[in-house]
């Protein structure tokens, strides 16, 4: 789902958002729904639900767990010099992953965060993603037809002539 939906989506995207921090945003709220997608099937047959703030969630906690992980890798490559610094880069990083806790506590906690689905629906969720990717595809062939029409066109326009390889 991040690697064919997100990147495709996000990469078309683009042109339309200028800001970056709105396209920083967009591009993770997209990451966060085409992973969400493609791992519906197994999260509805798996534990019956659904989470309804997943995404919201993601967009809270993306750039402190990029962050955590940082700090945790400069924490464990430090203390291989000095293990006092190493554990003040450490201390810090706790605090990052102490507010990805408490984003995901509060939010998993509320009335509305998650449904109930029966898992016969795991097979309406299959459906939307051979939906999605049946969508994409017919796109990229509708795209891939256009531009061969294009070329066509201008060849006609200067006059020249193409080699049809057999």
């Amino acid at each position: 789902g991040i690697l064919v939906i997100a990147v495709l989506i996000i990469n078309s995207l683009k042109e339309i958002f200028e800001n970056k921090i709105i396209m920083g945003l967009v591009a993770c709220a997209i990451t966060s729904i085409s992973a969400m997608i493609t791992c519906l099937p197994v999260l509805i047959y798996a534990f019956s639900s659904v989470s309804l703030v997943g995404v919201i969630t993601n967009l809270l906690v993306s750039s402190a767990v990029t962050i955590a992980l940082s700090l945790g890798i400069i924490g464990l490559m430090v203390g291989l010099v000095s293990p006092v610094i190493s554990g003040g880069v450490l201390y810090i990083a706790s605090f990052v992953i102490k507010y990805i806790n408490m984003c995901i506590n509060k939010m998993g906690s509320l009335p509305f965060a998650m449904i109930e689905v029966p898992r016969w629906s795991a097979l309406i969720a299959v459906a939307i993603i051979l939906g999605v990717f049946w969508f994409m595809l017919s796109c990229k062939v509708r795209n891939n037809m256009l531009k061969l029409k294009i070329r066509e066109e201008k060849i006609i326009r200067e006059g020249g002539r193409t080699l049809k390889w057999r």
